[in-house]
Formats: structure tokens, C-alpha cells, sequence
């Protein structure tokens, strides 16, 4: 069988080399602790799997769905606020998803084409990437390096290529370093992103819903982009920009 030429541009995937050099130290008696692709290993909580038994039972939830509850989409936008003191539209800025690779992986079919330029973080996950190169397009990797505290340098990205790129992508805290980017990285990227006119601008942002730690940077809270008239959407992220543009966000955490 001949598989379409799209599946040239990808090699055997991470989690799976992972996955096998699990097995083969388990094999060997070793004892592993798998830090690779951050699915859980531990139920959620108990009374999420009440809520979930409860709602299982109803024969109303037996429907189609075809789009979210208004419900869910008002609780998102008030954990969004209570979370990170911002302010979103339950009804034009919050979406769900099956999952935030789904987003990340499908968006890029809606903004770039055959040939165009995406500007991806390296390291990063990997539908950061494979996303637009399904999509066709060519991917520039912009270094998280230690002596930066893996914070991407934007001055270093060469200004033809940026003014080529058709999309971005950002993603702190970082996945997979766990690096924070400072505010002032996010200044200098909304800076960034309102000169090179033809960029179209996405950031992915995990976030634990969970965690009592207080939450760092959100993007969505800086005033400079919210004059910039972007519209944004959480829930665990993703966030896209460039006036008018609009976003899907994922899950609210694998162990929910």
C-alpha cells in the first residue's frame, strides 16, 4: 500500500520510542517512572466520578451534542476569572474541545496552506509541529535554550522569516521544559506580533485547573493585547490572535 506523500515529512513518534524503552526496562526488572507523554496514572477525584455516574444515568444526556452547554461555558468563564481576574464572553470566546491537541492539530488546517511558514518552539510538544505539517506547511524552530531560562529570544528570529510565518506558537508554562515566561516576554510578544503585520499569532498555554499555587502570567490579561482587539478563549488552551481572530480551547485537564 501506498500512503500519501504528507506522511514522509514525519518519523516514528517520541511516545512511542518512550513506550518501548519503557517496556524494555520493565522487562529487565528496572522500576520506571514515566514523566514522557503526562497522561494520568491516578483516578480524578471522587466526587467528579460521582458527577460523572450521576450524569451517565440521565436518559436526557443521550443526545447528540453538537454544541456546549451554556452551562459549561458560563463555569469556564467564571473559573477564568476567579483564576486570573479576566473577563470572557462565555457565548464568543469560550469553546470546548475533545481534547487540546485536537486544537492545536486542526487549527493549523484552518490558517496555513501549502507552503507557508509556521514558527514553532523547539523543544515542544510534538502537535505543535506535526499540525501544520499536515497542513503542508514548513516549520521554523525558534531555540528554548538553558542559558535563557528556556524563554524563547525574539530578536533572533530572522525578520524575513517572521514576516513570512503564517502562525505562531507559544506555550508557557512550557511543555516540556516547565519553564515560566516573565512578563516582560509577553510584552515584548505582543510588540512583536503588531509589527509583523501579516503574522497570525496563537499562544498554547496548559494550565492545571486544580492547582492552589498562585497562577502566573495569562496572556489574555495583558491590557496591550486587549487594545489590540484580540478575542481569546481558555480553558486550557489555546489562544490565538490577530485582530479578529478566534479561538478553541481544550480539556480542563487529564484528570478530569
Amino acid at each position: 500500500m501506498e500512503f500519501a506523500k504528507r506522511m514522509d515529512r514525519f518519523g516514528e513518534g517520541i511516545f512511542s520510542k518512550l513506550a518501548e524503552l519503557k517496556k524494555e526496562k520493565i522487562s529487565k526488572g528496572e522500576e520506571v517512572i514515566d514523566l514522557s507523554i503526562g497522561a494520568p496514572n491516578i483516578p480524578p477525584a471522587p466526587h467528579i466520578r460521582e458527577a460523572l455516574c450521576r450524569g451517565a444515568a440521565k436518559p436526557e444526556n443521550y443526545v447528540y451534542a453538537i454544541s456546549d452547554r451554556k452551562e459549561l461555558l458560563e463555569a469556564a468563564a467564571r473559573w477564568y476569572e476567579r483564576r486570573y481576574n479576566v473577563k470572557l464572553d462565555p457565548g464568543t470566546e469560550i469553546c470546548s474541545l475533545l481534547g487540546s491537541q485536537e486544537g492545536l492539530s486542526h487549527i493549523a488546517f484552518t490558517i496555513a496552506d501549502e507552503g507557508d511558514v509556521v514558527l514553532v518552539p523547539d523543544p515542544c510538544y510534538p502537535v505543535f509541529g506535526d499540525g501544520p505539517q499536515i497542513a503542508g506547511a514548513s516549520l521554523y524552530y525558534m531555540p528554548q535554550k538553558k542559558e535563557h531560562d528556556y524563554v524563547i529570544q525574539l530578536e533572533e528570529i530572522p525578520e524575513d522569516v517572521a514576516r513570512k510565518a503564517k502562525l505562531m506558537v507559544v506555550s508557557y508554562p512550557n511543555n516540556p521544559t516547565a519553564a515560566m515566561a516573565p512578563d516582560s516576554f509577553y510584552e515584548e510578544l505582543i510588540v512583536f506580533a503588531k509589527n509583523i503585520i501579516s503574522l497570525f499569532f496563537m499562544i498554547t498555554h496548559i494550565v492545571s485547573l486544580c492547582s492552589t499555587e498562585e497562577p502566573g502570567a495569562v496572556f489574555c490579561g495583558f491590557p496591550e493585547q486587549r487594545r489590540w482587539e484580540w478575542n481569546l478563549t481558555p480553558s486550557l488552551n489555546l489562544w490565538t490572535g490577530r485582530c479578529e481572530s478566534r479561538i478553541l480551547p481544550g480539556q480542563p485537564g487529564g484528570s478530569f
